[in-house]
């Protein structure tokens, strides 16, 4: 099944996203004026650029930033995407057919994990590297989520930090249903997500976003001839100033970012150690460290059989073991804050945005955050640690 899996994602090559921009004065209008133009009223920009392994790893990342996670997730994902997707095409589609499909599975939640890994995909492509899932925060902190009457309180999704103290809030939608560009379709759209469930938060949070975006996916069935692909929209409004009243530190992000990761690798009692600010009883976890493009990545050793724990420094590594991993570096700060050391994530910054590495091979993923998601070369395996 694995094997399967990994021969899939390898042989997908670049994908391509339309980015359009509404501006924030078009989205609040009350109504735009009858036949109106999608060119005149919105700004492309550059092409959002992924490979399959880069949009697994922001579909199992998103997976594990919510607590409760469905059963294989990201990775079932992973597995299922071949029935809808058309991995063919340079533009990112659906095969014919897939919209029903996907309607079919409306339980499992397929249309909107696509569309929160492309979101992750396009916070990443602004700057932001270390996310959380804001009404997961909020409920584990015991921040009221819900009204009076007990209904759920409107939230965006997530809150990216970037490596300075740059913040944004995110809201990710998908759809379906267009099979064009419908402009006032698009703009009701953005603006219930904006001004319901993102600007009321950009204030809130100590420290306050300063930048928020609402981004919709609108995924579409493999192109016939005059019909639109499928395209990324969004909504990036000015910011606020106001006081906050609940606080989100640049700590706890990156906290709750490497926890998920963690939970992502089969850690999942260390994840909730991470959130949980718990020390107690902490025990050493073995790693195989593999260098990947100069970078040292570890590998939790018992959730890849191919690492022999009692040879080494001889590890033996079969090719086709499709991991999830991070950098050492990284493993060694999330590792001091296990233990208390409230500084150690903050003062680790991951990848320098302009060094990210570009969708340029099929075999691995790489993301600002130093985690790592692909397939690993036997031949860069040359130490086990103990952290």
């Amino acid at each position: 099944m694995f094997n399967h899996m990994n021969s899939l994602l390898e042989s997908i090559g670049q994908k391509r996203l339309s980015v359009y921009e509404m501006p924030n004065a078009t989205v609040q209008e009350s109504r735009l004026t009858n036949n109106p133009d999608w060119n005149t009223l919105t700004h492309q920009h550059g092409d959002l650029i992924f490979t399959g392994y880069q949009l697994a790893h922001a579909v199992i990342k998103a997976d594990f930033l919510e607590y409760r996670n469905p059963t294989l997730p990201g990775i079932g994902f992973i597995l299922q995407s071949h029935h809808f997707i058309d991995w063919v095409s340079t533009d990112f589609c659906l095969k014919a057919g897939a919209a029903k499909l996907l309607g079919d599975f409306a339980r499992t939640g397929l249309t909107g994990r696509i569309g929160q890994g492309i979101s992750l995909l396009f916070a990443h492509s602004k700057g932001y590297s270390f996310t959380a899932h804001l009404r997961e925060y909020l409920e584990a902190n015991n921040i009221p989520t819900r009204d009076a009457a007990g209904r759920a309180l409107p939230i965006a999704d997530f809150v990216f930090d970037g490596s300075t103290n740059a913040r944004a809030i995110v809201e990710s939608k998908a759809s379906l249903s267009l099979n064009g560009y419908d402009p006032s379709s698009v703009k009701s759209l953005l603006k219930s997500a904006l001004n319901n469930q993102v600007i009321p938060w950009m204030s809130r949070l100590i420290p306050p976003a300063t930048k928020s975006f609402v981004v919709c996916s609108y995924l579409r069935e493999r192109a016939n001839s005059g019909a639109c692909p499928s395209s990324l929209a969004f909504v990036d409004p000015e910011n606020t100033s106001d006081v906050g009243e609940f606080e989100l530190s640049p700590e706890s992000v990156r906290r709750e970012n490497y926890a998920a990761w963690l939970a992502a690798m089969g850690l999942i009692q260390e994840a909730e150690r991470l959130r949980n600010r718990d020390s107690a009883g902490m025990e050493a976890v073995w790693f195989a460290v593999v260098k990947v493009r100069e970078r040292e990545f570890a590998f939790p050793i018992a959730f890849c059989p191919p690492f022999r724990v009692h040879h080494f420094p001889v590890v033996q590594l079969t090719s086709g073991c499709v991991v999830a991993g991070i950098h050492v570096d990284a493993l060694h700060a999330v590792s001091r804050a296990s233990q208390g050391d409230e500084k150690a994530l903050v003062e680790y910054l991951g990848i320098v945005q302009e060094s990210v590495e570009k969708p340029d091979n099929n075999w691995h993923s790489i993301f600002p955050d130093v985690t790592y998601f692909g397939n690993i070369d036997q031949s860069s395996a040359f130490q086990i640690i103990g952290v």
